[in-house]
């Protein structure tokens, strides 16, 4: 888990620092976006992305939304 947030931490500071280079090359502050030189994804390799269940049919979403509707427990001392 640790591995996957550290690449996910790395590609959005990529993607800002990016975005930092457009602007500068737009605005004439800089001569080019050194980020267009490399694929971040070739330095830390691609993110796993992880799929989560999903209900996709209506006798699985009406018994959900009956639950929710019913559930009365502890909501975690909030």
């Amino acid at each position: 888990m640790m591995e996957r947030n550290i690449k996910n931490s790395t590609q959005k500071v990529y993607q800002q620092i990016g975005k930092t280079f457009k602007y500068a090359v737009a605005h004439g502050i800089a001569d080019r976006n050194p980020c267009n030189d490399f694929d971040i994804s070739e330095i830390v390799g691609k993110t796993n992305e992880q799929h989560y269940p999903t209900i996709t049919d209506d006798k699985g979403i009406k018994n959900l939304l009956t639950s929710i509707k019913e559930y009365s427990g502890d909501n975690g001392g909030r």
